[in-house]
């Protein structure tokens, strides 16, 4: 019976001590999205932050268990991106992300919990938004900053990542961590290809030069210019002829 009570009371303790386990509020972005880029490229995006009872606990409250109802949260946000590498990449401790991010929209974003959010049942009060809506614009970095020359083909992908501090209008103090953000914003760059090139040793291709048509063989070209150039004495030397030819003939006619 006392081992029985020991675990009720261990229980109930835990359930105490931890209540954010009953309430997992996690801050999340409406949409998933993957962009694949170029190294350079510029991506322009705009998204809707939630918190959402739904998810995992990434909500850090601060001497509370959570929001209350019908309560205005104003957050205040920052943004910047998380770097996830291939398997046999090692980093270290860096978790920063690639490229450079720049916040388009107001940093201060806000949003109010409906009257029944403590109360209602999680599926159906299961979120409430921010506005107005998160836009940024993302750089990827540069051919020269992921080694492009070197590394024909290379793929890295980042993700997008927010943080903040949360303030309620009924006191609530809470925060989360761009290292806790759900990854569903991605960017994928990838290094252009090199350009193809014939291997040492290869035997290059023959090239063909195709002969300009209507023309005439030299010699023969030759021939026909000097012809060309005796054409008129020739036509004169013919219409002498004639000439002689037809006086005789009038002559030798009257005699």
């Amino acid at each position: 019976m006392r081992r029985i009570s020991l675990i009720l009371a261990l229980v109930l303790g835990a359930a105490l001590a931890f209540p954010l386990v009953a309430r997992a509020d996690q801050a999340i972005l409406a949409h998933d999205a993957l962009f694949e880029v170029a190294p350079g490229e510029v991506v322009t995006y705009s998204d809707t932050l939630f918190i959402s009872r739904a998810g995992m606990a990434t909500v850090m409250f601060d001497g509370a268990s959570g929001f209350a109802d019908d309560e205005t949260v104003v957050a205040t946000i920052a943004l910047r991106t998380n770097r996830v590498t291939k398997p046999d990449e090692v980093v270290g401790d860096d978790l920063d992300g690639l490229g450079s991010m720049e916040l388009l929209s107001s940093p201060t974003i806000t949003g109010t919990t409906p009257a029944d959010w403590t109360t209602g049942e999680p599926e159906l009060v299961a979120d409430f938004e921010f506005g107005p809506a998160i836009e940024f614009r993302w750089t990827a970095p540069s051919a020269e900053e992921l080694d492009c020359d070197d590394r024909p083909g290379y793929e890295v992908r980042t993700w997008l990542a927010i943080s903040a501090t949360l303030v309620g209008s009924k006191g609530t103090m809470a925060s989360f961590s761009a290292e806790d953000f759900p990854s569903t914003v991605a960017f994928d760059v990838t290094c252009p290809m090199s350009a193809p090139t014939s291997e040492p040793g290869a035997t290059a291709a023959p090239r063909v030069t195709t002969p300009p048509t209507h023309t005439l063989p030299l010699d023969e070209a030759t021939s026909r210019g000097e012809w060309a150039d005796w054409l008129p004495y020739l036509v004169l030397v013919a219409g002498a002829a004639a000439v002689v030819v037809l006086t005789r003939l009038l002559r030798s006619h009257r005699s």
